[in-house]
């Protein structure tokens, strides 16, 4: 399910640096971006960002566990210097 956020929303962080409780935003096929030194992001047009939200439930090791939308989990390693979009803390 797909959803927008503004990107202002979001940091690109390490995937290393997932915690259980951490959001994450799996961008849409095609999704360009340029990510700035504060880890800020900014599109390349004028689109907001969309993407499916996965929700953080456990990490052991490189490997995390995240849950969708529609409740489904899946558990997959990060490799190595992967990055994603973590959804800001208020």
């Amino acid at each position: 399910m797909m959803t927008t956020w503004k990107w202002s929303a979001v940091r690109e962080v390490p995937a290393a640096d997932l915690q259980p409780g951490d959001t994450f935003i799996k961008a849409a096929a095609f999704t360009a971006y340029r990510t700035h030194g504060d880890g800020t992001v900014s599109p390349f047009g004028w689109t907001d960002l969309e993407g499916v939200q996965i929700d953080v439930t456990a990490r052991n090791g490189a490997e995390v566990t995240g849950r969708f939308p529609d409740g489904t989990e899946t558990s997959q390693t990060a490799p190595d210097g992967a990055r994603v979009l973590r959804l800001v803390k208020a």
